[in-house]
């Protein structure tokens, strides 16, 4: 068996698990996104799980990759480097829109950070666009959960007049 040959059946035989693995990867990250922003030592446990992650076109982990370093910014005690690793999340998570512009799972995520996040940041143009957008499609969503979530976390942000 030559090189090419045995590389593309070691290929063949770790996609899976590394696709598994990034599966695993996405629902953590979907589970914690709240906690990541309220408590340091989970933010940290999250950074250090997509520390190797390879989310290079895959506009999900992407998205979740840019609101895991945004909230280590958070707990960043230094305002530079708040505001660098702040500024590197939003690169990612914008990235992850361009790439997947119909995510609504990507404009929801989008979307509660920007409503949390200070104004001084910046990191408010898109609010009107994107709240707009999962108006229009969440009803094609297929999670009941995901769409409860959207619905409560938007009527509770317009209750706290975020939105």
């Amino acid at each position: 068996m030559n090189h090419g040959t045995l590389r593309l059946l070691l290929a063949f035989l770790f996609l899976p698990l590394a696709l598994m693995a990034q599966d695993d990867l996405l629902n953590e990250a979907r589970r914690s996104v709240v906690s990541i922003f309220q408590d340091e030592q989970a933010s940290i446990a999250m950074n250090a799980r997509f520390a190797g992650a390879d989310v290079k076109g895959r506009p999900l982990l992407m998205g979740y990759k840019g609101a895991v370093v945004m909230a280590k910014g958070r707990h960043s005690i230094n305002p530079f480097e708040k505001l660098s690793t702040f500024n590197e999340g939003r690169a990612l998570l914008d990235s992850a829109i361009v790439l997947d512009p119909k995510s609504v799972e990507l404009r929801f995520l989008r979307l509660s950070i920007q409503v949390n996040v200070p104004r001084i940041l910046g990191y408010s143009g898109q609010i009107a666009a994107d709240r707009a957008f999962i108006d229009r499609n969440l009803a094609a969503v297929k999670s009941d959960d995901f769409r409860q979530r959207v619905t409560t976390f938007i009527a509770k942000a317009e209750e706290q007049g975020k939105l």
